[in-house]
């Protein structure tokens, strides 16, 4: 006691009153109590409050280019010990300053590897370009680990927000962070807002928390909205369900995208409405994508809007109980007549008209397979048959051939080669026209496996023609997307991600890469298929998980 700097002067005073007090007036006593114990929470408030005003300065000044990653998590989390309005505003700066950190991390591993690219088809390289490959391989590394620390630590502030529990500090953020400059700060609150409605159990503080993502609705921001759409399903009520109907309305792709998989989530009759009169302005993707929620919801596949529709009147507008199979009720429980806007890859179905084929072209894709029976890649007969080839490449390269020859001439497709280094056919989708599929095939033709895996760097430069990434100085075109650049991927590979050297070669962490592609694909929902072609164990786990974690089908193909 007497070491402590806060209590040293009462806390005997305390215990002497409190003894002496009783024999003179009870009341007196009783003050004395309230008093002493108070003043047993001084010394814990003021540490509190001192640790917050250290964390505050540290990161008000922080540079986060030298702050390590551990340093920076502790400094989020002693801002979130301080449940008090006065750390909202804190967290304003923090949110908004750490978010511009982490879009300059976005610029440097995309331009390193803008200047990688001229190396990736070489193999005689001089002493000094070899010095400066080298160099760009080991900035990239770097990059790669600094952006994922970053996402990470975007995470934690998510949890630091939704922590704080008291209606003050929790009323403030509903009164700054909304209308923040910064949509990173805005987006953070979207997506803390639902714990604090899960967490709190204030009907007041969650009618106003709901009325501030009500606004966020119309944030000229899509991945603001996005936010919105993905977190309206924690509240489960009529007004939400509305307003999810307005967002699978919104003018970006990737909003009605969100909003669709909500309202899927919320299992309720209107949500089945409004998903089939979104249905019958969609197409592509999305359109696919609702037929699968309707179904899931529903245990039907009519697959046709108009059949939605016409089921839907049938059945009085009211989600029926789920029958057996052979036992639904309100309509059959498959469509009379078949759609014919699907294409396939190894067996994988999708309704996209914007397609990216990843395929791996490292030295391991020239072992040789079984052979198949020779098939035709054109018309659609025998469509599921594996094509021929000696090597996995080969067979690689047919079934390729046969996705692209089927594809709509409306349709948008691009193919990404990689192995140690990144090889796009085309750096931007382009249409499915005649002309397009032939150099398409030309460039399958004279392509040659050889080095490593390095998944990562191919999933990189997909999502930077997905929008996702900057590059090149450019801002992104987030304001207006009426449409993704791409919506699906399949991503074709025979062996676990390994780094990008070309000696010395180690594996990656699948964590590393799935980390990455969770941080891009955060905010446009980009579907990615895996095919795994006589895939080692760690190769096939990391397929699984990167489909699972995309809305993706996986399949492995061992022959």
């Amino acid at each position: 006691m007497g070491t402590d700097r806060h209590g040293v002067a009462f806390r005997p005073v305390c215990a002497t009153s409190l003894y002496w007090a009783p024999d003179y007036n009870v009341g007196m006593s009783r003050g004395i109590l309230a008093l002493c114990v108070l003043l047993l929470f001084v010394p814990a408030a003021h540490a509190d409050r001192d640790a917050f005003l250290a964390a505050r300065d540290k990161l008000e000044m922080a540079d986060y280019e030298t702050l390590g990653p551990d340093e920076r998590d502790r400094l989020f989390e002693a801002l979130g010990q301080h449940d008090h309005p006065d750390a909202i505003k804190v967290y304003a700066s923090v949110g908004s300053s750490f978010g511009t950190y982490l879009s300059g991390l976005e610029y440097t591993q995309a331009n390193l590897q803008e200047r990688m690219r001229p190396f990736a088809d070489r193999t005689a390289l001089s002493p000094q370009e070899t010095g400066v490959r080298n160099s760009l391989t080991k900035k990239i590394q770097k990059a790669e680990l600094d952006w994922r620390r970053a996402n990470q630590s975007m995470v934690t502030l998510v949890k630091v927000l939704g922590s704080y529990k008291d209606s003050k500090t929790v009323n403030a953020a509903v009164s700054i962070l909304p209308s923040h400059a910064t949509w990173r700060v805005r987006q953070l609150f979207a997506e803390a807002a639902p714990l604090w409605h899960t967490l709190l159990g204030d009907a007041a503080l969650s009618k106003r928390i709901f009325a501030a993502l009500k606004k966020l609705t119309r944030d000229k921001d899509p991945r603001v909205r996005v936010a919105v759409a993905r977190g309206m399903v924690a509240f489960k009520r009529m007004e939400a369900i509305q307003l999810l109907e307005a967002s699978i309305k919104d003018a970006d792709w990737s909003v009605r995208s969100a909003a669709v998989q909500s309202l899927a989530a919320t299992a309720s009759s209107e949500a089945v409405g409004a998903l089939i009169r979104a249905m019958q302005k969609e197409k592509g993707r999305l359109a696919g994508d609702i037929n699968t929620a309707l179904k899931q919801l529903t245990g039907r596949n009519m697959q046709f809007a108009d059949m939605w529709a016409k089921w839907w009147q049938g059945v009085g507008e009211q989600l029926p109980a789920k029958k057996e199979a052979g036992e639904q009720a309100g309509g059959s429980a498959t469509p009379t007549r078949k759609f014919e806007n699907t294409d396939r890859f190894y067996g994988i179905e999708t309704r996209s008209d914007r397609i990216l084929y990843i395929i791996d072209v490292s030295g391991s894709m020239n072992k040789e397979v079984e052979e198949f029976k020779q098939v035709t890649i054109t018309g659609k007969k025998d469509i599921d048959t594996p094509v021929g080839g000696k090597t996995r490449v080969e067979v690689a390269k047919n079934e390729l051939k046969r996705a692209i020859s089927q594809l709509n001439p409306k349709k948008y497709f691009a193919i990404i080669f990689f192995n140690q280094a990144t090889k796009p056919w085309r750096t931007e989708m382009v249409k499915a026209t005649p002309a397009n599929k032939k150099d398409a095939y030309r460039s399958i033709d004279v392509v040659k496996a050889s080095g490593a895996t390095y998944t990562l760097g191919a999933l990189r430069e997909a999502f930077s023609m997905a929008g996702a990434i900057r590059s090149g100085g450019k801002k992104r075109a987030v304001t207006k997307r009426e449409g993704p650049a791409l919506d699906t991927i399949f991503l074709l590979s025979d062996g676990g991600p390994t780094d990008n050297k070309t000696e010395a070669v180690k594996s990656m962490d699948p964590e590393i890469i799935l980390d990455n592609v969770r941080g891009w694909n955060k905010d446009l929902n980009v579907v990615i298929h895996t095919v795994a072609v006589h895939t080692e164990e760690l190769g096939s786990y990391f397929l699984k998980q990167l489909a699972a974690q995309n809305n993706g089908e996986f399949r492995a193909r061992t022959k």
